[in-house]
């Protein structure tokens, strides 16, 4: 774990991914708005929104995964048309 200087002591601080996995606890693909909400959180909060998606054994990202994605970024495509 790194080290981050708090005052005079050095106090490890865990690895943490709010939310930002791809996946919920259960190893499953979180759903179309839990995935937006996440965006938004992570973009307003100047933050980077990371999904940790990994290819399948053929090195492709399977299809389910894509067309989650591409709703995804439908969504947030209007939103930012929007702005």
């Amino acid at each position: 774990m790194p080290d981050i200087y708090i005052g005079t002591r050095l106090k490890p601080i865990p690895p943490f991914v709010p939310d930002g996995s791809y996946r919920d606890e259960e190893q499953q693909v979180k759903t179309v708005n839990a995935l937006v909400d996440n965006w938004y959180r992570a973009v307003g909060g100047n933050s980077v929104f990371l999904l940790n998606i990994t290819p399948d054994r053929r090195g492709l990202i399977p299809e389910k995964d894509v067309s989650r994605l591409k709703e995804v970024g439908r969504i947030i495509g209007e939103a930012l048309l929007r702005t």
